[in-house]
């Protein structure tokens, strides 16, 4: 009988503790700020920059993209899903989005630029982006689907150069890079030190250097050759979605 008695107090120990754990465990809110920056400066569209090394200027007028696979993973290398898809227009200014997450330790972001396969029209003859709403962020309102290539852009630049600025004050060159197509999906992830305090507010800011979309220190693109990619030109399409992922700092 005593014996009993003390394993019915055993299990109810047991159960008390692991629903205090559960109460314990709590959550915070993550904002994700995402900014342009045009090197040192602050990207606003339409705007004149130097397009250095190679002495051009460069005005853009429009640039969208997609982040996607968002997670973070905690110190004890566990993940935490948080946002599938993100659209992000920088003629927005700084885009942010909020979400819930459990309170923690973090150490890594990962997230990917592009648009999963399993969320494309590439792969899936049934596709119709002219089911989602409005306010989605594939929204066919958006303007990032290719109708004619049943998929989605990943990254869209467009703009103008002036390939001698000294001489003239004329844009003469259109750019227009469309990235999308699945061989443009690109993985990544940045290094955090972010602790979520349990009904805590936390931000973490993703910067995107524009200059580094077209010039990076591995590959600087001359674009008044290279200057036109719309799901057919593979080469420059991959150069940029590089360049992309290596323009991107958090903090």
């Amino acid at each position: 009988m005593k014996k009993i008695f003390l394993l019915s107090l055993l299990s109810i120990f047991l159960l008390y503790s692991s629903c205090k754990k559960e109460e314990v465990k709590g959550n915070s809110t993550l904002t994700i700020d995402v900014n342009f920056t045009y090197g040192d400066e602050a990207f606003t569209i339409n705007q004149i920059y130097d397009y250095d090394p190679l002495g051009y200027n460069l005005k853009i007028e429009k640039l969208m993209l997609y982040i996607s696979e968002m997670k973070l993973v905690d110190s004890d290398g566990e993940s935490f899903d948080f946002a599938d898809i993100l659209y992000v227009d920088a003629s927005d200014g700084v885009t942010s989005f909020s979400t819930t997450i459990p309170e923690g330790s973090y150490t890594r972001l990962d997230f990917a630029i592009g648009v999963p396969q399993s969320m494309n029209g590439t792969q899936n003859p049934d596709f119709d982006a002219a089911l989602y709403s409005p306010n989605h962020a594939l929204s066919l309102n958006n303007g990032m689907y290719w109708t004619w290539n049943t998929g989605y852009r990943f990254v869209l630049i467009d703009g103008r150069c002036n390939t001698d600025p000294m001489i003239d004050e004329e844009f003469e060159t259109l750019l227009s890079i469309h990235t999308g197509k699945d061989y443009c999906f690109r993985n990544t992830s940045r290094n955090l030190n972010f602790t979520a305090i349990k009904d805590g507010i936390g931000k973490i800011t993703l910067t995107f250097d524009v200059h580094g979309f077209l010039a990076s220190p591995d590959d600087v693109i001359d674009i008044a050759i290279d200057n036109q990619s719309h799901g057919t030109n593979e080469g420059l399409a991959n150069r940029v979605s590089d360049n992309v992922i290596l323009s991107i700092e958090n903090n």
